[in-house]
């Protein structure tokens, strides 16, 4: 199978890199709704870079009994956030990928809860979600 490179996720590819894995989007006011085959995701931005490491700190403290894993697609090879001690981490380099290992921790039943993170490289924003499995 004959496959592209895939492009950094970005403003302007966000919504064609998403629907090439087969899902749909709808934009709901601040909220991306994308669905791809049972999983449906709440994607809802944060501007800052430092409001990441908040909202990751604010998930452990709300669930500390969950097993949680945090799927990061990173803005650079070396910009990953690292997420409270507890939570398995795992950076992967395409929006495939994130989405990828998603089905496969869900389907295993290998963790509670995901957390995902998408970093725009052309922007200071982030799109995150919470999954609870």
């Amino acid at each position: 199978m004959f496959r592209f490179p895939a492009e950094p996720l970005s403003e302007h590819n966000l919504a064609e890199q998403l629907e090439m894995l087969g899902g749909m989007l709808i934009q709901q006011g601040d909220v991306l709704q994308f669905s791809l085959l049972d999983h449906h995701f709440a994607l809802t931005r944060i501007e800052q870079p430092e409001a990441l490491a908040r909202w990751l700190q604010q998930a452990a403290d709300a669930a500390p009994d969950l097993r949680t894993l945090y799927i990061e697609l990173p803005a650079g090879e070396h910009a990953s956030t690292a997420p409270p001690a507890r939570f398995e981490h795992r950076s992967v380099a395409t929006v495939e990928e994130v989405f990828t290992c998603h089905r496969r921790v869900t389907e295993n039943l290998e963790c509670d809860r995901v957390l995902i993170s998408l970093a725009l490289q052309d922007s200071p924003a982030t799109l995150v979600c919470e999954y609870i499995v």
